[in-house]
């Protein structure tokens, strides 16, 4: 368990990143500027992203050299985990996609008017 401190550590600090985003919130200034602290959002992906992906190498390696049975969970909770972020970011990027050719269709069809 001490070997994965760093990447609970890590994964913790991420995870408050987004709730701290979440909690501060944002505002418009009586200028019109957007006053948010957006510098949470990529800390808090690039925290929990080293996390997962420091602890997946350290259980795969653990798994092969005298593993313990929380090595195993570790690896697989890191595993399903990654899955998880790569499939969410797939649909994601698909749907964006889809809406971008849906304005570019409809950006066509005001065009052949």
């Amino acid at each position: 368990m001490k070997k994965y401190i760093f990447t609970i550590i890590s994964f913790i600090l991420g995870i408050s990143c987004f709730a701290a985003f979440a909690l501060i919130g944002s505002k418009v200034a009586p200028d019109g500027r957007l006053i948010e602290p957006f510098a949470l959002i990529p800390i808090g992906f690039l925290l929990t992203s080293i996390s997962l992906i420091i602890s997946f190498i350290q259980s795969t390696w653990a798994l092969f050299h005298s593993p313990t049975k929380i090595d195993k969970s570790v690896f697989g909770i890191s595993l399903a985990l990654i899955i998880l972020s790569v499939s969410y970011l797939t649909l994601s990027f698909k749907y964006l996609d889809y809406l971008d050719q849906q304005e570019i269709s409809m950006i066509i069809s005001i065009i052949k008017l």
